[in-house]
């Protein structure tokens, strides 16, 4: 027999593997969609007159505000149904894996790179899309950070 300081833990343990699998299958539904966006982008043809205004990357920007934009809209949607704690959405989860859907499994890795390339500066290119790093330290770094992580 469990006493109650025991059930009460498993009623923890329970509730809080719960609630991380459904913020990971929340973001996986959220980074599909990302993905799906960033594939439409790069592969829907544009009229030259598109391309010149930067369609592309206005929308790749658009598309970032609202990777983001859409965790606080579920907050507000959730609140008074007792999931406040519950119900989460991990844009940076969804972002990255997005990333990895793009480059990975739907072979648009340079295409989405020189996306990247134009729209952002470098520091969150390579947090959105570490395949973009460099795959080795340089030879010469002059920090052992600089050693053990390429995108420092």
């Amino acid at each position: 027999m469990l006493d109650e300081g025991e059930t009460d833990a498993l009623a923890a343990l329970a509730h809080f593997v719960g609630s991380t699998l459904l913020q990971l299958l929340l973001s996986m539904a959220h980074a599909t969609v990302l993905g799906v966006c960033c594939l439409l982008l790069l592969r829907v043809p544009l009229a030259p007159l598109a391309r010149r205004l930067a369609v592309r990357e206005l929308a790749l920007l658009l598309l970032g505000g609202y990777a983001f934009a859409l965790e606080p809209l579920v907050q507000h949607a959730v609140r008074g149904s007792g999931l406040e704690g519950v119900l989460r959405l991990e844009p940076m989860l969804a972002c990255l894996t997005a990333g990895a859907l793009v480059c990975n499994r739907w072979e648009q890795r340079r295409a989405f790179a020189a996306l990247l390339r134009r729209t952002m500066p470098p520091v969150p290119r390579r947090l959105f899309n570490p395949a973009s790093a460099p795959q080795a330290a340089p030879q010469a770094a002059p920090h052992a950070a600089a050693r053990l992580h390429p995108m420092l």
